[in-house]
């Protein structure tokens, strides 16, 4: 298979997990409030396995007009809000953050909790709504982050193994040292 033919392979199996994952999340039987997000999990997941920014941002934005869809909001409501996060994890990956399902984990608990609690800023505390139950809200909503990071660790391991299958070994994040050389024999320098 070609370089482009795997690449197009890797797309197609993240795309139909997306699919998948929205539509189990909006089945009947998993509709809850606090249910997890897990397009939102996904799109992490492939952010992170993707050394592609702009791929992995794209696919944010797949997965946040799924989420529109699903949760019945405007067209682009969540995919405008899951590209800003997006664009933050990936400047966070370049400064700071290694590629980890450790990091997948918090960064999707913490783009759903600030996802759903902008659209409950802008639903319910804006016009009133909310009224005196407002921390139960806010307590909804960080136990439904908690869900969403908890998914996000399995699918980031499925991430990185269809991006490993697809493309072969990807290489290291770690940084080491210039004059590192395995090659070179240990011991007492002249």
């Amino acid at each position: 298979m070609t370089l482009g033919g795997r690449k197009a392979a890797k797309w197609a199996v993240w795309t139909l997990a997306l699919l998948m994952l929205t539509g189990l999340q909006t089945a009947p039987a998993a509709a809850s409030a606090a249910g997890p997000v897990l397009g939102a999990a996904m799109a992490v997941s492939v952010l992170l396995a993707e050394p592609d920014g702009t791929a992995g941002c794209g696919f944010m934005v797949l997965a946040g007009l799924l989420w529109d869809v699903s949760a019945g909001k405007y067209l682009g409501y969540y995919g405008l809000m899951l590209l800003g996060a997006g664009l933050l994890i990936q400047w966070l990956i370049k400064n700071y953050l290694r590629r980890s399902a450790g990091n997948a984990v918090w960064l999707a608990a913490a783009v759903t909790f600030f996802c759903r609690l902008a659209d409950a800023g802008l639903s319910l505390f804006i016009w009133g709504y909310a009224g005196e139950s407002g921390w139960a809200v806010v307590g909804e909503l960080a136990l439904q982050g908690l869900w969403t990071g908890c998914a996000a660790g399995p699918l980031c391991l499925f991430a990185r193994f269809v991006r490993r299958r697809a493309m072969g070994e990807e290489p290291s994040s770690l940084r080491l040292r210039r004059d590192f050389n395995p090659e070179r024999p240990r011991g007492r320098r002249r």
